[in-house]
């Protein structure tokens, strides 16, 4: 799973997932906040809404320095995974 799937699709996404589990994929409940207290360190915690939201920032908010060490490390996995 990638993770632009399920920011793109949450439903079908966690259904895929459930079913690959062996779970039911009788998703009813998808607002987390209904769910109960949780504790979260992403910053979604802080809005009004539960909706799952592609975040692409780090393109443009990261350094170059910053993505650095990552691009070394992972760089070639990240690219023969269809990541430009």
């Amino acid at each position: 799973m990638r993770y632009e799937d399920p920011c793109r699709d949450p439903r079908a996404e966690l259904e895929r997932l459930m079913d690959f589990l062996g779970l039911s994929t009788a998703v009813t409940e998808f607002d987390f906040r209904a769910l109960g207290p949780r504790v979260f360190g992403n910053e979604i915690r802080l809005r009004a809404d539960s909706e799952i939201r592609l975040d692409e920032r780090w393109k443009s908010d990261l350094a170059p320095g910053v993505r650095a060490p990552f691009e070394r490390i992972a760089g070639e996995t990240n690219r023969a995974l269809g990541y430009a």
